[in-house]
C-alpha cells in the first residue's frame, strides 16, 4: 500500500519518507504524518475485524498523527516537517513494540 497516495486528501502536502523495517510506507505532511506497517497483533490485542467469527484477520497497523491548526509554528515549513518526521520516527518503534509480535 502507498499510504502517501491513500491519505493525500487528509494532510497538507504529504510527502513519502522511508522508515525501513516493518514500515512499508510512510509520509509526512505539514499537519501530521502517517505510517503503514506489517503487524501481527500480540496476544490481548484485537486480532480480527469480527472477533465472533474470527474473520478479517489483521496483518497491518496504521499510525496517524494529526497536529492541530491551533499549534503555533514559529519555524519555516521545511523545518516544521523535519520535526514532524522525527516525532513519527521516535513514536513508531514503541507502537510496534506494544502492539506487534
Amino acid at each position: 500500500m502507498d499510504i502517501a497516495r491513500e491519505a493525500s486528501d487528509k494532510y497538507v502536502d504529504l510527502r513519502r519518507v522511508s522508515l525501513g523495517g516493518a514500515v512499508t510506507s510512510a509520509a509526512v505532511g505539514e499537519d501530521g504524518a502517517v505510517a503503514w506497517m506489517v503487524c501481527v497483533p500480540k496476544s490481548g490485542q484485537p486480532r480480527y475485524e469480527s472477533p465472533e467469527t474470527k474473520s478479517g484477520k489483521y496483518g497491518h497497523l496504521v499510525v496517524e498523527m494529526r497536529i492541530g491548526d491551533d499549534v503555533e509554528r514559529s519555524v519555516p515549513v521545511e523545518e516544521w516537517r523535519t520535526h514532524v518526521e522525527k516525532l513519527l520516527r521516535s513514536y513508531v518503534p514503541g507502537v510496534m513494540e506494544g502492539w506487534c509480535e
